[in-house]
């Protein structure tokens, strides 16, 4: 029974990753999941693009990438951590939304959150007359993410603005610090001098 009790957690653990890892096999080739095109190989397309193939049970698999930058296209999109090793392929402009449907492409999803609201617009026109599904990246995502946060009011999504609260132990706790460290910096210092 003691043995039962140490092997236990071993064992479920080495079944939660030998799952986990068969998960990620099976997204990495396709199987039952949506593919995607992320139109936009930046600062926010690239860690996209390994969050969705770090978070298989999304069920989406980018197959490869668009961009308005001329200079990467053919160019190849590389991250450390789970992907494919050779990373994901920027295959052009926005003419390939146009043969997404033939590559079997589902979605898009627009990920240049510095465009214009015109930008934005073609390009989700583009989709919809490729019969597409597009999803887009607001382009307030780099400034005020972090300051976000999401709750719900029966089912409805509501943002606001995250407040951030000192604590009155964080306030004294450090300005006792930097008192201290003035100080010993002066004794030091005198110290120094006289030595």
């Amino acid at each position: 029974m003691t043995t039962g009790l140490v092997l236990s957690p071993f064992a479920l653990y080495v079944q939660r990753q030998l799952f986990y890892r068969l998960h990620v096999l099976f997204h990495m080739k396709g199987w039952s999941q949506k593919k995607v095109l992320i139109f936009g190989a930046g600062s926010i397309g690239t860690p996209l693009a390994k969050r969705l193939f770090e978070s298989p049970a999304l069920g989406l698999l980018p197959v490869g990438m668009a961009d308005d930058t001329t200079a990467k296209h053919l160019q190849w999109v590389r991250w450390s951590g789970i992907g494919p090793s050779s990373g994901l392929q920027v295959l052009g402009g926005e003419e390939w939304i146009a043969q997404a449907p033939k590559l079997g492409i589902e979605l898009v999803l627009i990920a240049l959150p510095s465009a214009t609201f015109e930008r934005n617009q073609k390009l989700v026109d583009l989709c919809v007359q490729a019969g597409v599904d597009y999803a887009i990246v607001p382009n307030a995502y780099e400034r005020f993410i972090q300051n976000i946060e999401l709750f719900e009011i029966g089912g409805i999504p509501i943002l606001r603005r995250r407040k951030s609260r000192v604590s009155f132990y964080y306030r004294a706790s450090s300005a006792s610090f930097y008192k201290s460290a003035e100080k010993f910096d002066c004794v030091l210092g005198i110290c120094l001098i006289s030595g």
